[in-house]
Parts: structure tokens; sequence; C-alpha cells
């Protein structure tokens, strides 16, 4: 329970040193990890606010490309994986010559 207080008294304290709203967010996780991190926030005073969002801005953004890049990477490989399945069903259908053979057959 003091835990939990605790965690809630320095998401407040952190919000109010100017913590970005994003960051809060997720550090809202409940997790110990955010907890230590709060807490060194608030242990801080306030020193680091502005190094510490100038910080997880550059995070966003390296997330931001990051998932711009495998976007990009899965749409070229579908697109890939589409021509190769084209490719294999027009090679599958020049190898079937079951009705060139029958047309060939049936010539007097």
């Amino acid at each position: 329970m003091q835990f939990f207080q605790t965690y809630a008294e320095n998401l407040k304290k952190a919000a109010e040193l100017g913590i970005s709203d994003s960051l809060i967010a997720t550090l809202s996780d409940g997790s110990v990890e955010s907890a230590a991190i709060l807490q060194g926030i608030v242990n801080d005073n306030g020193k680091s606010v502005e190094d510490i969002n100038e910080k997880w801005k550059g995070v966003i953004g390296a997330k931001d490309t990051l998932a711009k890049t495998m976007a990009d990477m899965q749409t070229d490989f579908t697109a890939k994986s589409e021509a190769i399945q084209a490719k294999m069903d027009s090679l599958v259908q020049n190898m079937n010559q079951e009705k060139r053979q029958y047309k060939m057959a049936r010539k007097p």
C-alpha cells in the first residue's frame, strides 16, 4: 500500500516539476522500474527536468523512426513475397502443357 501511495505522490510531483506528459504517461505503468525512475526525478528536485525531457524527445523520435523502418520493411517484404508468388504461379501455368498436348494428340 505504501508503495502505491509513494508512487502516486511521485507521479504528481514529477508532473509539477515539469516532466513531459508523455513521459509521465509512460511512467504510470505501476512497475518497480518506473517507481525507481520517478523517485530519482523527485530526489533530483527538478534540477535535470530539462535534460530529461530533451532525452525523452530523442527516445520518442528514435521509437518513431524504428516503427517507420519496420513498417517499410514489412511493406517491402509483402511486395516481394507477392511478386515471387506471381512468378511461381506463372511458371506452374507455363509448365502445365496438358491442353497443348491434348490438342496435338487430336490433330490428324
